[in-house]
């Protein structure tokens, strides 16, 4: 049996993946503009269009309390490595790159982090975090899928910007950072 978090604890860890989603949209959403192959920037401007959905169920979860820090506040970066990443991938100039690096490394690392802190929840104090969680893996499983669909299957070895992202987040423990 698994400790449960505090109120604070769980609004540490809602705060930063609600950032790690609003800082996707807005690096999506910007490289969207110079995409040139309309194939990816169609799924780049619909990822984009996910990740703000996700943010807004987030920030829904963040407790509202004296004592407690406020959505600003709570709304913080796993560390200076996620970052690093989102420049990575929003610099990346090759469309298909960028797809494969989300598609093969990032969103698979970011849905492992969801359910993570899904199975960490406890059923008497979290079950409104539980729904939403749920709600945000399976949207992320179907960007996930679209996206790795249409950048196809290969042999499974990072490269280029999916490598770089790799090694950033694996120096963090993962794009949300620490989970427990």
């Amino acid at each position: 049996m698994t400790r449960s978090r505090t109120i604070a604890e769980s609004a540490d860890l809602v705060g930063r993946e609600r950032y790690a989603e609003l800082t996707l949209f807005a690096a999506l959403g910007h490289r969207v503009l110079t995409a040139s192959v309309p194939a990816i920037a169609v799924l780049l401007a619909s990822a984009a269009e996910g990740h703000v959905w996700r943010a807004k169920v987030l920030e829904e979860l963040l407790p509202v309390s004296l004592g407690l820090p406020g959505v600003d506040d709570a709304t913080r970066s796993a560390g200076p490595e996620f970052d690093a990443a989102v420049v990575r991938l929003a610099s990346e100039s090759d469309d298909v790159s960028l797809a494969e690096a989300l598609a093969k490394v990032l969103y698979p690392q970011m849905l492992s982090a969801y359910r993570a802190h899904l199975v960490g929840c406890s059923e008497v104090s979290d079950p409104p975090v539980m729904l939403a969680l749920r709600r945000v893996i399976a949207d992320l499983e179907s960007q996930s899928d679209e996206l790795y669909t249409a950048v196809g299957a290969d042999d499974g070895t990072p490269r280029g910007s999916a490598a770089a992202v790799l090694e950033l987040l694996e120096h963090l423990s993962g794009p949300f950072g620490q989970i427990d």
